[in-house]
């Protein structure tokens, strides 16, 4: 593959590969709160213009505590890695909040998680493994529905 550099890109005339490959690198230097699309206390999505395969969602964004992940907020958005940060306060995560990703691997769902979704993580075919916290209370009707790789499910005692 030949580098391309972005001083090389003209990006009002460019392949949405070669744009893509522009976003990333300006990407690189934000700060991770500033990717997310945030309103008391509920991440709604990415700012505009933010497309990355990996996140972290973090506890908190400018201070405040992040409780909940809103109703499609990352649907179809090929993130490939999702991660809670340590500390999380997310109650919960909404329908379809993760539906139609390449997430691969584990998911180790936040300890302050109440209710999982409706379709959650439809259609999340590259997942393995989900372990689920102590004081969930709900999880959504096809919250995990065609999730082809999805091996190993790990409850929490008392759940």
């Amino acid at each position: 593959m030949t580098e391309i550099t972005s001083d090389e890109i003209n990006t009002e005339n460019t392949s949405d590969d070669i744009k893509e490959i522009v976003d990333k690198d300006n990407i690189e230097a934000l700060n991770t709160e500033s990717y997310f699309n945030f309103q008391n206390g509920k991440i709604i999505g990415f700012n505009s213009g933010v497309n990355v395969s990996v996140i972290e969602i973090p506890a908190q964004i400018n201070g405040q505590d992040v409780i909940e992940i809103g109703d499609n907020a990352f649907a179809g958005r090929s993130i490939q890695a999702l991660t809670f940060q340590a500390g999380s306060k997310i109650e919960k995560i909404g329908d379809g909040a993760f539906k139609n990703n390449p997430i691969q691997g584990n998911i180790q769902l936040p300890d302050s998680l109440k209710t999982l979704g409706n379709e959650a993580f439809y259609k999340c075919n590259s997942l393995e493994t989900v372990t689920f916290p102590q004081g969930l209370e709900t999880i959504g009707n096809q919250a995990f529905y065609q999730c082809n790789s999805l091996e190993t499910v790990t409850f929490s005692e008392g759940l």
